[in-house]
């Protein structure tokens, strides 16, 4: 697969939680091809295309030494592999939401590693958010590589099969005090894409939504397209978005209240 076929489309607005607002057209988005070389800044939380090649370094953990948080579930241990939590019980209506997109559970170690691998870095933690029902298989993948400049770092990436990769980096000591020693989600901030050539035409659109979600609505030209229960805080959709399409993504508690919201 070519460059082009990674270019990945980063949203950098940050989510309106004005209740409301309109779709934002994709004219919007903020595109822009990434060379191979990856170019990082520690504890900006950049987005960074990544190639996925490579072979895979792994990091061997004890079991008992694993950090899990609520509700997660041990896959593997080499490295720690871990399903992520499931999301709230949803107890309202959601027949205007549209057609339901669950994430299906995954627990191939071969395929999970197969899309977790890194190119230059050792995996330390890889959690796994699902498959989407076209088949894409949604992961983040922490792992930890030396930068001549910045010394040692560790990167987190939300991924999805066939894609490329959305990051952020750390410099190493700056994670010491972070849950588990890794970086986290940052729910409240736009969503991203990681698609094909003709972006973002047949992508995988990636959004980290706060803990109390238990439901995820997508809408397209103002239509009710379909909705999803997050996994580990991420809602994963396959979309085919065109050029002048508009969508809008709202998430919800168990209640049916509006947590967050983009634009």
């Amino acid at each position: 697969m070519t460059l082009d076929d990674r270019i990945r489309i980063n949203l950098d607005s940050a989510a309106s939680s004005v209740p409301g607002a309109e779709p934002s057209p994709i004219d919007r988005i903020k595109s822009k091809a990434r060379a191979r070389r990856r170019r990082r800044q520690a504890g900006l939380g950049l987005g960074i295309l990544v190639l996925v090649v490579g072979t895979v370094l792994l990091s061997n953990t004890d079991a008992t030494d694993i950090y899990l948080a609520d509700g997660e579930r041990l896959i593997g241990t080499s490295p720690p592999i871990v399903a992520g939590a499931e999301s709230p019980p949803v107890e309202f209506d959601t027949s205007e939401l549209g057609e339901e997109a669950p994430l299906t559970p995954v627990t191939n170690i071969d395929r999970i590693l197969q899309q977790a691998r890194r190119p230059d870095g050792q995996i330390i933690r890889v959690t796994v958010l699902g498959e989407t029902p076209e088949g894409r298989l949604a992961l983040i993948v922490h792992s930890e590589m030396d930068d001549p400049e910045l010394g040692r770092l560790q990167e987190r990436c939300l991924t999805a099969e066939g894609s490329g990769a959305s990051c952020g980096g750390e410099k190493i000591e700056d994670t010491v005090d972070m849950p588990g020693g890794l970086i986290p989600l940052e729910p409240g901030t736009g969503p991203t894409f990681t698609t094909g050539e003709d972006a973002p035409v047949d992508s995988a659109l990636m959004w980290a939504v706060p803990p109390e979600t238990a439901a995820v609505a997508l809408i397209v030209n103002r239509d009710q397209v379909m909705w999803q229960r997050p996994v580990g805080n991420v809602a994963v959709f396959d979309t085919s978005l065109q050029d002048g399409d508009s969508f809008q993504l709202t998430a919800y508690d168990s209640e049916g209240n509006v947590v967050d919201l983009w634009p």
